[in-house]
């Protein structure tokens, strides 16, 4: 017969063992749930990239139909652009988008747009990025940012990390929240974005900052209203910069961009800027040095300013007037046979073209303007000439 010292032992034992499975059991239970937790954030996930999948399809057919895509930004509404791809009876539109508009995770009203927010308008359906579309609302499911550039792109993507005025930003915040009137926006690879001036209705805003396959940071900015930014993008990065009418790239440059709801002024620093007109797709680079603005000029003014001559490429420049008249000019290949005549309208520009066939590459322009009078300049690539 057991003693009692033997039974509280046998006792003690038992208890031990006990604890010891109840934590267990619970050890197991948050396992399981976490993974629960996990499994249904990836599947909203999912949801969401479905969701962009079918918007991605009707912005295509909307471009078959329209021969353009929806605008983008302030004052646009791609839901009601894009009704009849995705119907929305007259009858709901003061009480619920329909679902495809709505990520699962976003719990604001449900007339709010959950991606009209990170879409941009790019160029047509012939270049492989005419479009962006995003969602920022998956840091649960270990992809914050979900990322599409076509239909053939769509993708998951590792968001790059973020600040506003020191202050970190969470990749699902909000696209108020990812605003700034004032201070300093600064990215995970230590480009910076700078208010340096801001007017009326200005808003900064961070529409996407991730990760590429080949860990290249790629950055997105929205600008509307009135005001000016300074930028400096570390080299290598991808950067670009959306306006009302122009989209402003770069890959490791300082640059400032310049706008109001008709124009936008680019001026470089340092590096090199591509600049897209997105009235009609044309583009141009802009070196160090350079000035360019898209949309017509300020009011007149009563000093007449020379033509601006931007290289595109081998044999092409763009011609800027930024006067507010007409301009006539005449040019003529220095070391070949080729000469052309244009005019480029108050605030346009228009393109001189030719056969690239000499060393060194270059051509004179002659133009004549009312108060300066005769203006000669000669263009030689691949560095492009501002006139004064």
């Amino acid at each position: 017969m057991k003693d009692s010292s033997e039974r509280g032992l046998h006792s003690a034992f038992t208890l031990i063992e006990m604890l010891i499975t109840l934590a267990l059991i619970g050890i197991l239970a948050t396992l399981g749930f976490a993974l629960g937790m996990r499994a249904r954030a990836k599947a909203r996930a999912v949801t969401c990239l479905s969701n962009q999948q079918d918007i991605s399809k009707a912005l295509l057919n909307y471009y078959t139909e329209h021969g353009r895509l929806p605008a983008d930004g302030p004052g646009a509404n791609l839901a009601v652009e894009l009704s009849e791809q995705i119907p929305w009876p007259e009858s709901q539109r003061s009480v619920a988008l329909p679902a495809t508009w709505r990520c699962p995770n976003d719990r604001s009203g449900p007339l709010q747009n959950s991606y009209e927010p990170y879409y941009v308008q790019r160029h047509d359906p012939s270049s492989s990025e005419y479009f962006v579309l995003g969602c920022p609302r998956h840091d649960d499911a270990g992809d914050a940012y979900i990322n599409l550039q076509g239909v053939q792109a769509l993708r998951f993507a590792k968001p790059g990390r973020m600040s506003l005025n020191g202050r970190a930003v969470s990749p699902e915040a909000t696209a108020d929240l990812r605003s700034i009137t004032t201070g300093t926006m600064s990215f995970e690879d230590g480009s910076t974005a700078t208010v340096t001036d801001s007017g009326e209705d200005f808003k900064l805003t961070a529409i996407a900052s991730f990760r590429k396959e080949d860990g290249t940071l790629y950055t997105i900015v929205r600008i509307t209203g009135k005001g000016k930014v300074d930028y400096t993008v570390k080299p290598g990065s991808r950067f670009e910069v959306v306006t009302p009418v122009a989209i402003i790239g770069v890959r490791g440059t300082q640059f400032s961009v310049e706008v109001d709801p008709l124009r936008t002024r680019t001026t470089v620093t340092s590096g090199t800027v591509e600049v897209w007109d997105r009235t009609d797709w044309s583009h141009c680079y802009l070196n160090a040095g350079q000035s360019m603005q898209i949309g017509p000029e300020t009011p007149p003014t009563s000093t007449d300013k020379g033509l601006s001559f931007i290289w595109i490429e081998s044999g092409k420049w763009r011609v800027v007037n930024p006067n507010t008249f007409s301009v006539s000019y005449y040019w003529t290949e220095i070391e070949g046979n080729e000469a052309g005549f244009g005019v480029v309208a108050a605030g346009k520009h228009s393109y001189i073209e030719y056969n690239p066939n000499r060393v060194p590459d270059s051509v004179r322009v002659n133009y004549t303007l009312p108060q300066l009078g005769p203006q000669s300049v000669v263009l030689t690539t691949p560095n492009s000439y501002i006139g004064d």
